[in-house]
C-alpha cells in the first residue's frame, strides 16, 4: 500500500510553509522580470561579452534560456506546494533553476562583461590587496554556490519521496 499524497513533507500545509518557498524563489521571479524588461540591453553588455567569440544569436538564446528556466523553474517550486503533481513540479522546477544559476553565474559574475574573475587581479578575494569587484563577484559565485546547494536539496527530497512513495512522481 502507498502512503497517502497529503502525508508527503514537501506539501505546504500552513501559510509559512508557502512563504518560505516565496522568500526562497520569489526574487528569481522579479530577477527575470526585470531581465526581460531589460533584454537587449543585457544581451548586449553582458551576455555577448561573457560569451564571445560565440555569435549575437547565440548570446540571444542563452539570455532566453536565463529567463525562462529562471522564472518557471521558480514559478514551479512555489506552485509545487499546493497540488498532487508537487513532486514533478519541484523536481522539474529545480532542474530548470539549476540551469538558470549556471548559466547566469558564468555570464554575471565569473565572466562579468567579458573580463574573467581570475584575470581582475593576482591577489586572493581574502587579500586586503584584492579589488573591490573581484570581492564583489566571489561573493556572488559563492551565493549561487549556495542557491545550488539548496536547490540541489530540494530535488533530492522530492526524488527520494517519489522513490518511498512508491513509482514515479505524481
Amino acid at each position: 500500500a502507498t502512503k497517502d499524497v497529503a502525508a508527503s513533507l514537501l506539501r505546504n500545509r500552513v501559510a509559512k510553509d508557502f512563504l518560505a518557498r516565496f522568500a526562497f524563489v520569489g526574487i528569481f521571479i522579479v530577477e527575470n522580470v526585470l531581465h526581460a524588461i531589460h533584454f537587449e540591453f543585457e544581451v548586449d553588455q553582458m551576455v555577448l561579452p561573457a560569451v564571445a567569440p560565440l555569435p549575437y544569436e547565440f548570446a540571444v538564446s542563452l539570455h532566453l534560456v536565463h529567463i525562462i528556466f529562471g522564472l518557471f523553474g521558480a514559478i514551479f517550486v512555489l506552485v509545487s506546494g499546493f497540488d498532487t503533481a508537487g513532486r514533478t513540479a519541484l523536481t522539474k522546477g529545480t532542474s530548470m533553476m539549476l540551469v538558470f544559476m549556471a548559466t547566469i553565474t558564468w555570464t554575471w559574475w565569473i565572466n562579468r562583461q567579458g573580463t574573467l574573475y581570475w584575470n581582475l587581479d593576482p591577489h586572493p578575494f581574502w587579500d586586503i590587496r584584492c579589488s573591490p569587484e573581484k570581492r564583489n563577484r566571489t561573493v556572488h559565485i559563492l551565493k549561487n554556490v549556495s542557491i545550488v546547494g539548496a536547490l540541489t536539496i530540494l530535488q533530492q527530497l522530492a526524488k527520494y519521496e517519489s522513490q518511498d512513495l512508491g513509482g514515479a512522481p505524481s
